[in-house]
């Protein structure tokens, strides 16, 4: 099951990968398996599905979806606030201003 999944990630293959993802998300808990799922749904544009996994979902690293949304810059930003408000990271959210970084 592995190997096929990585396949399509070696290829960037985002809507192979979301399609086969999907049809074996609930069967795992495997952690890499739940992020490249959010991953696919990003890049293929299935907004719906990365709010809904990451409000519905348990198994994933919350800071490294965390960081991976905010890369991404979603039009919806609810799948990083559902991230953040799961792990209690809103601070993550947050930018310093220039003029409060510290030199």
């Amino acid at each position: 099951m592995a190997c096929a999944w990585r396949r399509f990630a070696t290829y960037n293959s985002w809507e192979g990968l979301f399609y086969y993802l999907g049809a074996i998300l609930t069967q795992t808990e495997d952690k890499e398996v739940h992020f490249k799922y959010i991953e696919a749904a990003a890049k293929v544009g299935n907004l719906q599905e990365v709010e809904r996994v990451t409000r519905e979902d348990t198994h994933f690293d919350p800071e490294r979806v965390r960081d991976f949304l905010k890369e991404a810059r979603l039009p919806d930003q609810r799948p990083l606030i559902n991230v953040c408000d799961r792990c209690d990271a809103a601070r993550g959210l947050r930018r310093t201003p220039p003029s409060r970084q510290r030199a």
